[in-house]
């Protein structure tokens, strides 16, 4: 049996960026460990197997296997690389993470240190803009997970805190996956990740909520763990941001509802619900009224989640709503 299973997911790559997550992987030190690689790929156009790319890290790294997950949706390719995994450990990448050489050596030791914690995420987070970006973008680098900490660090707060680990160069469990696959089986879980350009998300974060609440393991993050997050043009842009940022909204509330339903009747009152986004968003014009992108990207966030307000009461959501959602260029 693998001491660690490796689990690469994709669609539709940039090669530019796919090439250096496959040579990173390939570079990765195992030391004494026994690793297994699965490279899912969520039914590219063309498949992942045509590509040059593809076959060079394949030849060198034989312990791979090829799957393909059919149904589209990156939660789906994730679910594929947990059913197909056989090690006590999993590492996730996706095709944009450039992990470094210690990774997996320093994934098993933090696992070993804590037993009580079920998912590490990467305490640093280096973004790469790799065609550049405009020059606003240095300030939001967060947007894209760039993160420095020092230590190692776990919670088990009910709400994401500093410590919460990313879906980026996820470390989780067997036992947590196992857990989590089980309640997706059954129906309670539906959240499926992003689906091409549609930028809806938590599944990873649902994850961890399920492993905090369900199975009373603590998650964290630690410096030892660290990669680089590289960054297109397609990405590095506003409105990227803006989609990236309806989709998070709009994913917030269904995806914990569904580890946690006994909070969906905080949401009952929509039109509370309403008034009390209009006055974050008067809020943040207040004290960012120098910075309008910013106050976009929070009406295109504070947009997604009362879009999913609506969503959870099965309510067609306000006419100025559509207009508002509209007028930002967004989709649902």
């Amino acid at each position: 049996m693998p001491d660690i299973s490796v689990i690469i997911i994709s669609y539709n790559p940039d090669m530019n960026v796919f090439r250096r997550c496959l040579k990173a992987i390939a570079a990765l030190d195992h030391g004494p460990l026994k690793v297994e690689y699965l490279l899912v790929d969520n039914n590219s156009q063309p498949a992942l197997s045509e590509y040059q790319e593809v076959k060079d890290f394949l030849s060198v790294r034989t312990d791979t296997k090829l799957l393909i997950e059919r149904r589209q949706g990156s939660g789906y390719a994730l679910l594929c690389g947990f059913a197909n995994s056989t090690a006590p450990v999993l590492v996730t990448f996706a095709d944009d993470n450039e992990p470094d050489p210690n990774y997996l050596l320093s994934a098993k030791k933090l696992m070993d240190l804590h037993p009580g914690t079920g998912v590490f995420g990467p305490g640093i987070i280096r973004v790469d803009y790799l065609e550049g970006a405009p020059a606003y973008f240095e300030k939001f680098r967060y947007v894209f997970q760039e993160t420095s900490m020092e230590g190692t660090k776990v919670t088990n707060s009910s709400y994401p805190d500093n410590f919460y680990p990313y879906g980026t160069g996820m470390v989780v469990r067997k036992s947590v996956t196992i857990d989590y696959m089980g309640k997706v089986e059954k129906g309670d879980y539906t959240t499926i990740g992003r689906i091409g350009k549609v930028l809806t998300s938590c599944e990873d974060l649902q994850l961890v909520w399920n492993c905090i609440h369900h199975m009373k393991l603590s998650v964290g993050r630690s410096a030892d763990l660290s990669l680089n997050h590289l960054i297109n043009a397609k990405k590095a842009n506003f409105t990227y941001w803006k989609k990236l940022s309806y989709g998070g909204g709009y994913s917030w509330l269904p995806t914990r509802f569904e580890v946690l339903p006994e909070e969906i009747v905080t949401v009952r009152n929509t039109g509370r619900e309403i008034r009390k986004s209009c006055l974050r968003l008067a809020k943040v014009f207040v004290y960012n009224f120098y910075k309008p992108r910013f106050f976009i990207i929070s009406v295109a966030s504070q947009t997604g989640i009362l879009d999913s307000i609506f969503y959870i009461n099965k309510k067609k959501p306000p006419f100025y709503l559509n207009w508002v959602r509209s007028m930002l260029g967004l989709g649902r």
